[in-house]
């Protein structure tokens, strides 16, 4: 066992995290949070190829070590936090109770040194023991719980996005299962390679969405709705035009942070009612708009809802909409949907002078 020997088995990983740490230090776009959470994953993935080659080394001995025993249980104990600060680094999640079943499996597995629950070993041989399934059972109720955040998430992914979030799933999904189908054969190094290619996928694709979303509200920003409008015209379905009022008088007279809540609790009442294939963009200061993919969605029922929704929250905007018919392009229907928002703002502003 040497150094050289495991740089020479975890090059690209060593590479990868490597550049990795200089991406996202020199990055001024990534929040601090993201960047810890994102220090923390690639420190754990390293620090279990280390371990792993360790105890691989140790395992080919001919008496039994303890230390094998200490190391198999850092094995056990790392991935599910791997995985659960992955899922909380993707949605935002804080909550602790998201990592007590990483917390409780690291004491189970730790005290299976002497307990013998997980695993044990006779003279240096790997044995399971009666709570083995442990650790495959919590990796993989991770991997569950993030499919299941991301298909009922309250943000509305574009296909791209949807594909990033699959292929995470999908990676770590097969790294669950190859310990039981390739037996031996499987090294926990394809596991830490696999973490640090996802990490570095995240942090890509994290980069890309900086560019498609307005930094404030999380909505598809301008640049994404005209790229949409130039890539799918033929299938938008229903256009709806927002226009909130009163933004200049509330930044006038109570702040901008005043004006930005406004804002913002306009665009969770579009998360909170947009269904799938239906997409919210902010294209200008308190000027939004809404794309529908999908010939169900009820144009005139989704537009009370956000009503209802951003008036509860002590907000009013200006609507305006136009659904698909045969003949009409969609310049015209956006036409369409700007003229009626801006008569329903007139009809405001006469209600309530400035």
């Amino acid at each position: 066992m040497s150094i050289s020997t495991y740089i020479n088995d975890n090059w690209a990983l060593i590479l990868l995290f490597i550049g990795m740490m200089l991406l996202i230090k020199l990055n001024v776009f990534v929040s601090n949070e993201m960047r810890f959470r994102l220090y923390i994953i690639l420190l754990l993935a390293v620090i279990l190829s280390a371990v792993e080659f360790v105890e691989s080394y140790l395992s080919e001995l001919q008496s039994f070590n303890i230390w094998r025993a200490v190391l198999t249980g850092m094995k056990y104990s790392i991935t599910p936090w791997i995985l659960v600060i992955t899922v909380n680094l993707v949605y935002g999640k804080r909550s602790p109770l998201s990592y007590l079943p990483a917390f409780i499996n690291m004491i189970i597995c730790m005290l299976s040194v002497k307990t013998q629950t997980v695993f044990y070993f006779i003279d240096n041989s790997f044995q399971r023991g009666k709570l083995n399934f442990l650790p495959f059972a919590v990796n993989g109720a991770y991997i569950v719980y993030f499919f299941v955040k991301h298909m009922y998430g309250r943000e509305k992914k574009r296909k791209e996005e949807k594909l990033i979030i699959y292929f995470m799933v999908f990676s770590a999904t097969l790294i669950l299962i190859f310990p039981f189908t390739l037996g031996p054969e499987f090294n926990n190094s394809w596991f830490c390679a696999t973490v640090a290619v996802d990490v570095f996928i995240y942090y890509v694709f994290v980069c890309q969405r900086l560019t498609q979303r307005d930094a404030l509200t999380g909505l598809l920003n301008r640049h994404s709705f005209y790229s949409d409008l130039e890539d799918d015209e033929k299938e938008v379905k229903s256009v709806i035009a927002m226009d909130m009022n009163g933004l200049k008088k509330l930044n006038d007279t109570m702040g901008h942070s005043a004006g930005d809540a406004g804002l913002l609790a306009i665009a969770n009442s579009m998360f909170n009612n947009l269904g799938d294939y239906e997409y919210a963009y902010r294209v200008g200061g308190d000027e939004f708009m809404i794309l529908s993919f999908s010939e169900s969605t009820d144009i005139k029922e989704l537009v009370e809802k956000i009503r209802k929704d951003i008036n509860e929250a002590g907000y009013s905007c200006s609507f305006g909409f136009s659904k698909y018919r045969k003949g009409i392009s969609i310049d015209e229907m956006m036409h369409e949907a700007d003229k009626k928002m801006y008569d329903e703002k007139k009809d405001y502003y006469k209600s309530n002078p400035k």
